[in-house]
């Protein structure tokens, strides 16, 4: 078994020290430069993951690493440490996949040769993580439906209620939704991630149900007339994208804490604002909905599939398919 000094580096990364080429691009600085850029593009998320992804190879290796002596045996190592810490699988690969990205931006800009990457058709591969079942159960969310609490916590349960219901719209599009998104019983947004990622913003369509329509009247802003009024009153339209980033992530942490107490006091196991999109594509699946309008998507798998289907039906199949998602007594 290998032994690690005190930083955390075994055997193999201090011999790699010594293979340590002269280049003044390190693998730190890097990660520092891609968090500058998170920040100027208000990319909140993405600037937390780099910063995670830095302090914890820190701890392995310490501040000054060179791209060098990054190889496939040394990131093994790596896993293994941070493993042995007490970090999930899903952690690993989540700072895998970030320092990858950094290897990546380091040979676009010709400070890494593509042969000398780690990750290459060869080199290492990051640890998969299982598959978790994120959906809940229609016991469990008419459990959570029926909740009384504190307002607080009854008005955060309302928000993952609406984001289930809302095509399992997640936070950060549904904070942003305006009335003028509102249309002959429809609500209209464009995934802010799919457009980041893929760079398409393909309009997906929700039915306004009698459910989601209650808790815009018992939580939402008063609509004046003004189409641009946010739907939720957190965003002010004011705040620049980090800032509003900021209040985003706020109210997701705020919200699943508020989770975590309901499904304590339901007796279910604890959820959070994630379950609620997994939730909204099982239950339609398990009701008999044909795949070709939703397809069951657990843990990190990829939804966009699912998306796409969403958007291309036509307006009386997503009416008949939206009475599924609160039909209890089937």
């Amino acid at each position: 078994m290998l032994k690690y000094r005190k930083d955390g580096m075994s055997v193999i990364v201090v011999l790699g020290r010594r293979r340590k080429n002269n280049c003044s691009i390190t693998l730190n600085s890097s990660l520092h430069l891609m968090m500058d850029e998170c920040l100027k593009e208000g990319k909140i998320n993405s600037y937390y993951r780099c910063r995670s992804t830095l302090l914890n190879i820190e701890r392995f290796a310490g501040r000054d690493i060179s791209f060098g002596e990054v190889t496939p045996q040394w990131l093994k190592e790596c896993e293994k440490y941070w493993l042995c810490d007490g970090k999930s699988l899903t952690t690993v690969n989540i700072y895998m996949k970030t320092l990858k990205c950094i290897f990546y931006e380091a040979i676009r800009n010709g400070h890494v040769q593509e042969s000398d990457s780690p990750f290459g058709k060869y080199g290492y591969t990051a640890p998969k993580p299982s598959s978790r079942k994120l959906a809940l159960t229609m016991t469990q969310i008419k459990k959570i439906m029926d909740y009384r609490g504190p307002e607080r916590i009854e008005m955060y349960r309302d928000l993952w209620l609406f984001s289930y219901l809302c095509n399992g719209i997640n936070f950060k599009d549904m904070l942003n939704l305006r009335y003028g998104s509102i249309s002959n019983g429809e609500i209209s947004f464009v995934r802010s991630k799919t457009m980041y990622a893929y760079g398409r913003s393909k309009v997906i369509k929700a039915v306004l149900c009698p459910e989601m329509q209650h808790i815009i009247n018992r939580w939402g802003n008063r609509y004046t007339g003004r189409p641009d009024t946010f739907i939720f009153p957190f965003l002010k339209g004011t705040e620049d994208s980090f800032r509003a980033a900021i209040i985003v992530r706020q109210v997701i942490g705020r919200c699943n804490s508020a989770l975590k107490r309901i499904a304590a006091d339901i007796g279910i196991p604890p959820f959070t604002t994630y379950a609620a999109r997994h939730s909204f594509a099982t239950v339609l699946q398990r009701k008999g909905v044909p795949i070709s309008f939703i397809s069951e998507s657990l843990g990190h798998s990829n939804l966009s599939v699912t998306e796409n289907y969403l958007a291309g039906f036509d307006r009386e199949a997503r009416f008949r398919n939206a009475l599924v998602l609160t039909d209890f007594g089937l």
